[in-house]
């Protein structure tokens, strides 16, 4: 055991938040927010249009779209937004991916250090963190969220956030692996240097490949972490021809 841990190249897995750590099986429950909250103003609002303009992204990605299009005001809809799916959607359907809370667990005792980026709010970890007691798995200075990036605007696909995590783990990327569900995630870690890894809970395996990732794994229990290290040092040796 002691010498397989000696062996095992990859030293940190990173990880987004929503779609990634955590979801709800039937539903994606920041669309089903927006829907009910757009309710009130009498606006519908499509999965299309959701997955164009909102998915993986910050509030204040998405304001000018919120500003222009839906004609209301992007601070008060976000807040609105965000309050609801705080109070009404993690409490009641907010849950682990499959497989995710297992694989947290071997992560553990392996000894390999675990960070989260996510695009949302501060708060909206602050209830998922409680509601599924994530201080189990990580330290909470190595979260990044919306507020770390707000004064910079560097929100993922930026590297900064993956560099900043990085720093903070004091890993480097020839040793960290980042594990993601959207283009964002997939593009920012490429952006950082970082070897990527999807899981499909809101694309398939292979849009994931599209996109670029690395690897791609239908749930966590596909993810065999001597196989994953396997991958991981190969991708660090092959070279390119001239």
């Amino acid at each position: 055991m002691h010498s397989a841990k000696a062996q095992f190249s990859i030293r940190a897995i990173h990880f987004d938040m929503d779609g990634t750590l955590v979801f709800h099986p039937t539903q994606n429950l920041h669309y089903q927010s927006w829907v009910e909250v757009l309710k009130k103003y009498k606006l519908n609002f499509d999965m299309a249009t959701f997955n164009q303009y909102f998915f993986g992204k910050a509030n204040e990605q998405i304001s000018n779209f919120i500003k222009h299009e839906l004609k209301l005001d992007p601070k008060t809809l976000s807040f609105e937004k965000e309050r609801y799916y705080r109070e009404m959607m993690v409490p009641h359907h907010l849950e682990f991916v499959p497989g995710c809370e297992a694989f947290l667990t071997q992560l553990q005792t392996m000894n390999i250090c675990t960070g989260i980026i996510t695009s949302a709010p501060y708060k909206n970890l602050e209830t998922t963190w409680k509601h599924l007691n994530l201080a189990r798995f990580f330290k909470p200075e190595l979260v990044i969220t919306e507020e770390d990036v707000m004064e910079t605007k560097t929100y993922k696909p930026h590297a900064a956030p993956f560099l900043e995590l990085m720093q903070r783990a004091k890993i480097p990327k020839e040793q960290t692996v980042f594990i993601g569900d959207s283009n964002a995630d997939i593009a920012g870690a490429r952006n950082a240097g970082i070897f990527s890894v999807g899981i499909a809970t809101n694309h398939s395996v292979q849009e994931l490949l599209d996109l670029g990732a690395n690897l791609a794994f239908k749930h966590y229990e596909e993810i065999d972490l001597r196989m994953l290290d396997y991958a991981f040092v190969e991708s660090k040796s092959f070279k390119a021809p001239s």
